[in-house]
């Protein structure tokens, strides 16, 4: 079992050879994710769509979608704080950077907004009327802004 130390918690991939991916792939795909991305944008948004889908973001997912964001987010998470699996051989960067990069943004294509259905944040959600979400999403980025910028 691997114990949790201060040398867990450096940034992201720690050099190239860490990725799951060949780094001239990462640099391909990425310039042209980015490029399609424009395109797209440019071709399909004519007007506003964001005040026509505001009444589907506000619909309740169901238990089922919860969970299941819910153990993707343990497959991503488990893996590095209990074993000492390199990056090419663990499940964590897959899930994180083929599902949640590449196929939620694709199946969101087609199906709409998919990932507010199993967003495992939305297990904390107390569904009161207040914003209090925006209070979490505050404190949680701070965090994340420290660790990576300050601390260390």
């Amino acid at each position: 079992m691997k114990v949790l130390t201060l040398e867990n918690f450096r940034h992201g991939i720690g050099s190239v050879g860490d990725l799951p991916i060949p780094f001239e792939t990462v640099l391909n795909v990425s310039a042209l994710v980015i490029i399609l991305t424009f395109v797209f944008l440019k071709v399909s948004w004519k007007e506003s769509v964001l005040v026509a889908e505001e009444a589907v973001l506000k619909s309740n997912p169901s238990i089922l979608g919860r969970l299941f964001g819910l153990i993707i987010l343990l497959l991503i998470v488990l893996p590095g704080v209990v074993s000492e699996e390199v990056a090419k051989t663990s499940i964590s960067p897959l899930i994180l950077w083929v599902f949640l990069w590449i196929g939620i943004p694709v199946l969101g294509l087609f199906f709409g907004d998919v990932y507010s259905k199993f967003n495992p944040l939305n297990l904390l959600n107390n569904n009161s009327p207040k914003p209090s979400s925006v209070y979490m999403a505050s404190v949680l980025f701070l965090g994340l802004t420290w660790f990576e910028l300050v601390w260390r």
